[in-house]
């Protein structure tokens, strides 16, 4: 009665064979082939508690051996049929996919044969890519942030050399400034970014990491030292305002300290992993849990050692610093503050965690494209459209030492990217079929950089001196309708 359709405690259903193979929020009940493997054979075996059935009669040998034996042979809905597959799951791991043949002609770099082949199984007629000067809107926009001025779009489109997509896209990316002046706004807004601002008294302690990312940015900073860096910050240079959150006024709920917002951000950001419920709780939604989340921030407390709350009620536990992946836990050598963070850093930027690459990738493509290879960008459990291609590009960015320049020319260099925009279909996930980029809106400040680009007036509003101490100086431009202002500023339209 507990795995009713209705009911389906812990996400789990065993009202039909459909549901036993979709598995629970703890994962995949059924591994078909692998009984060993399998959740519901760990459970009625009692090798993970509580046992099954709760509360009842252990199964008898010869019960058990049927469940054994049905899975070993493919979990078959009946005798006569296939065996089942598999669900997909997302692995640790990372291994570079095969390449596929291009059943289209010019579709011949590996990003666009995944997708040939994709579209080849799902029916879709080969598309035609957008014309010179759609080609070139995209891309100024999504690398400077910036339409392209008119001159240059001529010269672009009357242009009729090969390859001119690609070096045009080389040349966006050469601009260090522009690059990142763009860039910052969307790094800004994923680790949350004070930018000088406090929330609620002069004293408060969050502290903006704006200069440091800038200069990141401009420098093309690999993602894993980038990573690394904000995750153990060492030098007076480093971003330490990272880890430090956001300090609210008053009293606030243990799920809301430092160290568990620390642990919270740093597994979604970089990880796709959602920590927020079992921040506070086992969560009721994933199978992470409370445990998990302060064994992570026990990596960035001030203390040694974490009491666990649930609910804002000691539990009388502590936790020692663990990763959410066990298997990558590396000795750490001393219980300092530092030596922990530098443990920490050492783990997330490991070779074998497969998931710090993928997630940026996802990041990437959806920023780029408009829709994740994985839906959820901040939930990266979700089944990919095309496993083979995220792997690939994540493989492909490991290869390039996390260049994240080297990733976005990959795909804005794919024919993929460059397909006509098509509508949301708002389908749900696991009816979703890629056809190609989706329609965006273009950002608030592409669109106050637009109007200032076409009229030529750059007015800024001036932040409060207080405020300009903090913020990076830049460069006057020499040609303003090419660019926008000093960072900061905001034109007046």
């Amino acid at each position: 009665m507990c795995h009713s359709q209705e009911k389906r405690s812990g996400g789990l259903s065993l009202a039909s064979y459909a549901d036993v193979l979709d598995g629970g929020r703890s994962g995949t009940a059924v591994r078909p082939g692998s009984s060993a493997k399998s959740l519901l054979m760990q459970r009625v075996m009692g090798k993970m508690e509580p046992r099954m059935p709760f509360g009842g009669k252990p199964l008898s040998d010869a019960e058990l051996a049927l469940f054994r034996n049905w899975i070993d042979e493919g979990a078959r809905p009946n005798p006569a049929a296939a065996p089942a597959t598999p669900k997909w799951e997302a692995s640790l791991a990372l291994a570079t996919p095969a390449v596929p043949k291009s059943p289209w002609p010019g579709w011949s770099n590996p990003v666009d044969r995944f997708v040939a082949s994709y579209m080849v199984q799902h029916n879709i007629p080969k598309p035609a890519v957008v014309s010179d000067a759609q080609f070139a809107r995209r891309a100024y926009l999504d690398i400077w942030g910036l339409i392209p001025p008119p001159e240059e779009l001529q010269r672009f489109v009357g242009d009729k050399s090969s390859g001119k997509r690609d070096k045009l896209i080389q040349r966006l990316l050469a601009d260090d400034t522009k690059y990142a002046e763009n860039w910052i706004s969307f790094w800004n807004d994923l680790l949350r970014n004070d930018e000088g601002v406090n929330y609620y008294s002069e004293t408060a302690s969050r502290k903006s990491i704006t200069q440091w990312l800038l200069t990141s940015l401009e420098s093309n900073l690999p993602y894993d030292r980038f990573v690394a860096k904000l995750l153990d910050p060492v030098s007076s240079s480093d971003p330490d305002g990272f880890l430090i959150g956001v300090n609210w006024r008053g009293v606030v709920s243990a799920s809301q300290t430092p160290a568990l917002q620390a642990a919270q951000n740093s597994a979604q950001i970089f990880l796709g992993i959602n920590l927020k419920c079992n921040s506070c709780h086992d969560s009721f939604i994933s199978r992470w849990k409370l445990k998990d989340a302060y064994s992570l921030a026990s990596y960035f407390s001030k203390e040694e050692k974490l009491e666990l709350y649930r609910c804002d009620v000691a539990q009388h536990k502590y936790s020692d610093a663990s990763f959410l992946y066990p298997e990558l836990n590396r000795p750490i050598a001393s219980n300092s503050m530092s030596d922990r963070r530098a443990a920490a850093a050492a783990i997330f930027t490991d070779p074998r965690n497969g998931r710090l690459p993928r997630t940026l990738v996802n990041r990437f493509w959806a920023r780029l494209v408009g829709h994740g290879l994985v839906e959820n960008v901040d939930e990266m459990d979700g089944e990919p459209w095309s496993p083979e291609l995220l792997d690939w590009l994540s493989a492909d960015l490991v290869a390039h030492h996390f260049d994240m320049k080297h990733l976005i020319a990959t795909i804005v260099g794919s024919q993929a990217y460059q397909l006509a925009a098509v509508a949301d279909s708002g389908q749900p996930a696991k009816h979703y079929v890629f056809r190609g980029p989706e329609i965006r809106r273009i950002t608030a400040e592409q669109f106050s950089d637009a109007v200032a680009s076409i009229t030529g007036d750059w007015h800024v509003v001036q932040a409060p001196a207080h405020e300009r101490e903090t913020q990076p100086k830049t460069q006057a431009r020499t040609s303003p309708a090419l660019s926008r202002p000093a960072l900061f500023g905001t034109p007046v339209l």
